[in-house]
């Protein structure tokens, strides 16, 4: 297992404190991303297939703080609203 990463993502760190005292603390890294910009954000809604108008972007960036995972509920509403669009779930 020495060769192995395992990758955790989120805002707080979980405890790895072992009751089987394996002392893995020290193998965990802790690293601080910068939130996304404008750019990115538009980047993240263009990966995630959705059009927004140019106001949009700017506005989500700044409701969202550029957390990935705000902007990931923001496209899952946008695509529920389109979804209620289209005449296939009447």
């Amino acid at each position: 297992l020495g060769d192995v990463v395992v990758i955790l993502a989120g805002r707080t760190l979980p405890d790895v404190s072992d009751p089987d005292d394996l002392d893995i603390e020290h193998l965990v890294a802790k690293r601080e991303l910068d939130p996304f910009d404008k750019e990115r954000v538009e980047q993240f809604f263009e990966a995630h297939n959705v059009e927004v108008e140019p106001g949009v972007i700017e506005s989500a960036t700044l409701l969202s703080g550029g957390v990935p995972g705000d902007l990931t509920r923001m496209v899952d509403r946008l695509r529920a609203e389109e979804d209620r669009k289209d005449p296939f779930f009447d």
